[in-house]
């Protein structure tokens, strides 16, 4: 799959990747429905924020990663 994708954004818009990452997202607005109807959205807010590792930060991958959609698009998230 890299390979299609680096050779059709290449071919349809000029860009060149040097690694290329792709990522499936998770729907956040259906998984955030489903935590409020069964009623475990405070109990998964609780974790995620006693989940947070600061020493991860400086590796996060939005720091030093472009995302762009699948039409080349970089995305708005």
């Amino acid at each position: 799959m890299e390979t299609a994708y680096k050779e059709a954004l290449e071919r349809e818009f000029g860009i060149v990747f040097n690694k290329l990452y792709t990522i499936t997202n998770q729907p956040f607005a259906r998984f955030a429905a489903d935590l409020r109807r069964q009623q475990k959205w405070d109990e998964y807010l609780e974790f995620v924020a006693n989940s947070f590792n600061p020493a991860t930060v400086s590796n996060l991958m939005c720091r030093s990663t472009l995302s762009v959609e699948h039409l080349g698009w970089k995305s708005q998230s």
